[in-house]
């Protein structure tokens, strides 16, 4: 910082440096204040040549003036490098990067050096010259990839003297604008992703296809065509192709209705289980509350409403409170099961009532304790959940569903809940309808019962366990006494799949050293996949790969180089 006739109203300190026409040779003639309170001249006998401290006692080291003189901030030191990285096929004294000086104002010049100390394990493989390091003679390309360099270095200011040092890290990087580490993640070198290219020949560059690992989508793999391996390459996912939106490239199947998303091409038009035409993004395409791919499965068309048409609910209110109890059933499926329930209110002081008695096949009375039925809470979550028997082990076809509530007052009749079936072989339920059947004022008795049936004869095929899901009523307090629940139906047919197919695959794409095979599958499901050139030996490549939905797609990448053909059997697990 350079000052001229800067007023100066501090304790001067030695640590003020004269730099040409400096403070410390004052022309005493020089004085320009122009406060008359301050246009003090000054007095060399109170202060010595350098004006570092007073030469009188009693007089303090303020000097109240204008001075003219120059300022100097002492520079900064430290070696500052634009930059640190290099490649590894850099030639000797090819420059790596150039070392700072000090800013302007300032005029200090710093010269640069290696210097030996802590941290100059590498300083023999470089040099400096002027302002930039350079590469040594070292041959840089036998080290290995991510290598990193250590040097000292020091810098000098050439008028000051002063000195400062700094150990600093260099690397080798193939100058691509791609993290090395990425790239060694990814691809295990620095050679095969390039910031232009297109390595895996998805459609997305490999910068294109780290900017996304940023994002939304952190496993997206460069290196493979089509990373979540659903028949898609990568480029066709993030893009999207009329009338198929863009998916998820690291997830199969966007939106979870166990369809892959290869196979929902958006086109309104089903074809096949590999061509359905329905939406990707929409787990529920035609919007009648039954996920896409549990229609297919249940042979209804996931693209229309009424396929099937929705659920027959039936029902019947009475004032006398046990009106419906020769409804109860002690012969349907859930007859002699312990439910799972959670949130009901028992207890003496809810009248002794309990869940348990919700499938025991009496409707009961209303004198109590105990309450035969289950008393719902109004608030918070009351579900029931029943297992259903082992049958055939293909599961059940669900063909009605009865449920009674009943009090002699305080609106308790009412009911309200929705219900849900999970299929043999799924880890999650799917909802089958609701009911919202309140005749009852809050504090009015009386008896409900709710029937819930199909035009087809079946609500759901296939499943191994159902649950009921309370909601609150208008009832005093939101509660409700349930009775009683019956779920009627029959053993479901076996579903046949074949025990093995064969699936041929031609010659794969140049460049692309992989071959992926497809086939209609159940959700649940396991899969045995091998490989053969000539359908007389066979290699597995899996002993049990996962059932992608109701269709599922195996991909196998060849290394070091693909074979002229390849087929592939597959075998479903017991």
């Amino acid at each position: 910082v350079v000052d001229y006739n800067t007023y100066i109203r501090n304790t001067l300190l030695p640590k003020y440096t004269g730099q040409g026409r400096g403070i410390t040779t004052v022309d005493q003639y020089v004085n320009f204040l122009t406060n008359p309170a301050d246009n003090l001249s000054i007095n060399t006998a109170l202060y010595s040549n350098a004006i570092n401290h007073p030469t009188a006692t009693g007089y303090n080291a303020m000097a109240d003036t204008w001075f003219k003189g120059v300022l100097a901030v002492i520079p900064p030191t430290l070696p500052v490098l634009d930059q640190t990285e290099f490649t590894s096929v850099i030639a000797p004294s090819t420059p790596i990067g150039n070392f700072a000086q000090p800013p302007s104002p300032c005029t200090e010049t710093l010269a640069f050096s290696l210097t030996s100390g802590t941290g100059d394990a590498d300083n023999a493989k470089f040099t400096i010259s002027g302002n930039q390091l350079r590469a040594g003679n070292y041959n840089f390309s036998n080290e290995p990839l991510g290598r990193t360099y250590s040097i000292r270095v020091r810098a000098t200011g050439v008028s000051g003297g002063r000195i400062g040092e700094r150990v600093l890290s260099l690397s080798i990087s193939d100058s691509d604008q791609l993290p090395d580490s990425w790239e060694l993640a990814k691809a295990g070198n620095l050679t095969s992703l390039t910031n232009t290219g297109d390595f895996d020949q998805d459609g997305l560059t490999d910068t294109a296809e780290y900017n996304l690992s940023l994002g939304a989508y952190p496993s997206m793999d460069p290196t493979r065509y089509d990373t979540d391996a659903d028949g898609l390459s990568d480029g066709e996912e993030i893009n999207g192709s009329a009338p198929r939106p863009a998916t998820n490239p690291t997830k199969a199947d966007t939106d979870n209705d166990n369809i892959c998303d290869a196979c929902e091409n958006n086109t309104g038009v089903y074809v096949s289980l590999l061509k359905t035409g329905t939406n990707p993004i929409i787990a529920d395409t035609d919007s009648d509350g039954r996920l896409d791919g549990a229609e297919l499965l249940d042979g209804s068309n996931p693209l229309s409403s009424s396929s099937p048409a929705a659920p027959v609910v039936t029902t019947g209110s009475n004032a006398t409170s046990t009106f419906y109890n020769t409804s109860a059933s002690n012969s349907d499926l859930l007859q002699g099961l312990t439910g799972v329930h959670t949130g009901w209110l028992t207890g003496t002081t809810n009248n002794s009532a309990s869940p348990t008695y919700l499938n025991d096949g009496v409707h009961g009375d209303d004198a109590y304790p105990p309450v035969k039925g289950g008393w719902s809470a109004g608030s918070g979550t009351v579900t029931s959940v029943y297992t259903l028997p082992a049958g055939t082990g293909n599961g059940w076809d669900i063909t009605g569903i009865t449920t009674i509530a009943a009090w002699t007052g305080g609106g308790f009749g009412n009911q309200k809940y929705t219900v849900s079936v999970r299929k043999i072989g799924d880890s999650g339920f799917t909802a089958l309808g609701a009911v919202d059947f309140q005749p009852f004022a809050s504090n009015v008795g009386g008896g409900s019962r709710v029937q819930i049936s199909h035009s087809s004869g079946k609500l759901a095929t296939r499943i191994g366990a159902i649950q009921f899901t309370m909601l609150t009523t208008t009832g005093n307090g939101g509660r409700a006494v349930y009775r009683e629940f019956d779920v009627f139906g029959t053993a479901s047919s076996a579903v046949v799949i074949p025990a093995a197919r064969v699936l041929a695959v031609g010659p794969p794409a140049t460049g692309s050293p992989w071959a992926s095979v497809i086939w209609s599958s159940y959700p649940g499901k396991t899969y045995r996949v091998e490989t053969s050139e000539n359908l007389s030996s066979w290699t597995v490549l899996s002993n049990a790969f996962p059932s992608g939905g109701v269709s599922t797609r195996f991909q196998q990448d060849f290394t070091p180089t693909a074979p002229p053909r390849a087929f592939y059997r597959i075998s479903t697990n017991p």
